[in-house]
């Protein structure tokens, strides 16, 4: 977790893994020790939607890639839908009644964004086998390792990687529009896209984590 002051606004970003339950807990016990007047999420507006609009009792259908993803994670936890890391933040904003605001890209400005960097050699080369996958993320000992090589690996070609620091740059760019006008935030923020963020955070602000 990092306190960033970004004028006279206290930033508080914590770094979480999606899917894993116990991140809930981590996010609860941060949103308790800030009181913040605002609770900003690493996700679009169109998933904080779906997110309220959930139904518990729907089955969600898993892509390969999602339930690989899933498989490998559950080896160092139990791991459940939606993320406990977004729905706890929900929750808490509720319980707090304090807004909680997206601060990923819309799905209209993703898209456009995709189609500008991703080309066709970057999804010939996304095409890994699962897999292969598998056995490099099996190699991995901690969640938090399992996560990094897993962004690694998904965003390994130019173009997906410039796509992420895109995203990392709007998520930043978001959160310093959200400090001019809330004195106390907690930014619940992927792991994986934590560092890029807080990057784009040091240039008006200080640190301490």
């Amino acid at each position: 977790m990092s306190v960033v002051q970004i004028g006279t606004s206290r930033l508080t970003v914590v770094p979480v893994i999606r899917g894993l339950l116990s991140e809930g807990d981590k996010v609860r016990e941060a949103v308790m020790g800030a009181t913040p007047q605002a609770i900003a999420v690493s996700i679009s507006k169109e998933e904080l939607a779906g997110l309220k609009n959930m139904d518990e009792d729907l089955e969600y259908d898993m892509s390969e890639v999602e339930t690989l993803y899933s498989d490998v994670l559950s080896g160092f936890g139990e791991v459940t839908l939606p993320p406990p890391c977004f729905s706890v933040a929900l929750e808490m904003s509720e319980e707090l009644d304090v807004p909680v605001l997206p601060i990923d890209m819309n799905e209209e400005l993703y898209s456009a964004t995709y189609c500008t960097l991703v080309g066709t050699v970057d999804l010939i080369r996304e095409s890994l086998s699962l897999k292969r996958l598998r056995k490099k993320l099996m190699r991995c000992t901690t969640p938090d390792e399992f996560v990094i090589t897993w962004d690694s690996l998904i965003n390994r070609s130019k173009g997906f990687s410039l796509l992420a620091a895109e995203r990392e740059e709007h998520m930043a760019g978001v959160l310093k529009r959200l400090s001019r006008k809330y004195s106390e935030v907690v930014a619940v923020i992927e792991l994986e896209r934590t560092k890029g963020v807080l990057s784009h955070l040091k240039g008006n602000s200080s640190e301490n984590g």
